[in-house]
């Protein structure tokens, strides 16, 4: 996880930027690959980066349910352990760095749950100016 400096939390509420790793990825890639600190200090925002192996973000057989921990147990634990973050479900989104989370991703805010207000994908090239785009508010989809 990655929080804004101290001195921002607690003057308005901070919202939250979910980030799925790829297949071949763990949750290190998004501090490894990118500027993601800086990034969401500029946009006041926390960065929750789960490890999911190469499940796919699905539940794997004998192992963890992982669409239920991001649509459920995360939400719950973020709420009840971090009260400076937003509860706006429109303060919260999920995104990806490969197509194959894509579909996962888009299940997870689709299918009832109400925490994420939006879901993206990045494209497969996506430099730290996408990055930057997609958490200041915009969507960005990888055939345009």
């Amino acid at each position: 996880m990655i929080f804004p400096e101290y001195g921002q939390i607690g003057k308005k509420k901070i919202k939250i930027c979910t980030l799925l790793h790829g297949q071949s990825q763990d949750a290190s890639f998004w501090v490894r690959r990118t500027n993601i600190e800086q990034i969401a200090g500029e946009e006041n925002m926390a960065v929750i980066m789960p490890e999911a192996a190469r499940s796919f973000f699905v539940q794997m057989p004998n192992e963890r349910n992982f669409q239920k921990f991001l649509r459920e147990e995360l939400p719950e634990f973020l709420d009840n352990t971090f009260p400076f973050l937003s509860k706006n479900p429109e303060d919260h989104m999920i995104a990806s760095s490969e197509k194959s989370c894509a579909g996962r991703m888009k299940d997870i805010v689709s299918e009832g749950c109400s925490y994420y207000g939006r879901g993206s994908c990045l494209p497969r090239d996506f430099t730290d100016a996408d990055l930057r785009f997609l958490m200041s508010g915009t969507e960005i989809h990888e055939d345009g």
